[in-house]
Order: structure tokens, then C-alpha cells, then sequence
């Protein structure tokens, strides 16, 4: 999933004057999909949308190139957890709490340093499948007031029923 998701954020990094986070937090068995300071937030939504549906769906076959960088940046992301004394403690600590083993971080690398075309394909298909499918996934959408009614519209579009609230009381009553 990590291998997948750095491969992913290099195709939507190219989404110019948006800025996102996808990320993985296995404590929930959630992915998180955020658009942050979308000027236009339902084209952003779409053109994420269309990237990942793509990649799933094989319309956008895996480039070699950019699956190297992906599994270079989820191994910097690993070590980058343990790069001290306090974070390796830390770490150890979590490992234990979860029952794994202490050379799980090893493991993992070494897992990760040999994901393929075919891991992304099939991972991409069991959880990523579903990251935009109203039926499957929650969607909340904080917004200027005087967008609301339009990013209520292009929501809709992509089969998602929008409740409106201008009260953040009422909104987390929802």
C-alpha cells in the first residue's frame, strides 16, 4: 500500500494549484484521500478521481521509472521513522505493543525493495478500488460558504448526497 501510494502521489502531484495527502493508517483500516486549499475543489476531486480510477482500472499502465521512485520513497519513509536513538526506541516499543517482531522495519524494507508492476496492480484493485465510490467511501467537504451550493452540485455529479450546514455544531452532529 505504501509502494502504491508514493506511486500515486506522483501522477497527482502533477495537479497544479492543488495540494493533497493520500495516505494509509492501518490503526483505522482506512485510506485517507484530502484535497487541502483547493481553489477548485470538485476538478481537483475529478482529476484525482480519474487518475486513480485509471491506474486501477488498467487504463494507465505502471511506469517503470516512476515504480523505482515510488519504492525509493516509501524505503526513505521507513527509515525516516527510525532516524534517531528516541525514534528507533520508539519504534521498538510499538513493535512490541503490536506483537512483531524486532526486525519487522528490516523485513519490511526488504519486502518493499522487491514490490512489482503486478503487487501495485493487485493492491490497487483490493483497496484503492473503492477510494472515490460514494456506496464504499465517506466523504466531507469543509468549504467557503459562498461555494457551497456549487461544491454541492459537482458532488452530487459524481453520485454523492451532500448535506449542507453553514453550523460546525450541526456538522459534527451529522
Amino acid at each position: 500500500i505504501l509502494v502504491l501510494i508514493e506511486y500515486l502521489l506522483s501522477y497527482l502531484s502533477n495537479l497544479s494549484c492543488i495540494i493533497f495527502r493520500l495516505e494509509c493508517k492501518p490503526e483505522d483500516g482506512l485510506l485517507y484521500f484530502m484535497l487541502l486549499k483547493a481553489s477548485h475543489i470538485v476538478q481537483g476531486y475529478e482529476a484525482a478521481k480519474n487518475i486513480v480510477d485509471d491506474f486501477v482500472n488498467g487504463v494507465t499502465p505502471v511506469n517503470p521509472g516512476q515504480l523505482e521512485a515510488a519504492i525509493s520513497g516509501a524505503i526513505f519513509f521507513i527509515i525516516d521513522l527510525e532516524q534517531s536513538m528516541n525514534d528507533m526506541a520508539d519504534q521498538a516499543i510499538l513493535m512490541s505493543l503490536k506483537g512483531l517482531d524486532a526486525t519487522f522495519s528490516q523485513s519490511l524494507l526488504s519486502a518493499v525493495a522487491k514490490v512489482t508492476a503486478e503487487d501495485l496492480a493487485r493492491v490497487g484493485a483490493k483497496y484503492f478500488a473503492t477510494l472515490f465510490d460514494p456506496t464504499a467511501a465517506s466523504c466531507a467537504i469543509l468549504c467557503n460558504t459562498s461555494k457551497a451550493e456549487d461544491v454541492k452540485v459537482g458532488f452530487e455529479r459524481f453520485g454523492h448526497t451532500v448535506n449542507v450546514t453553514y453550523d460546525l455544531g450541526e456538522f459534527c452532529s451529522l
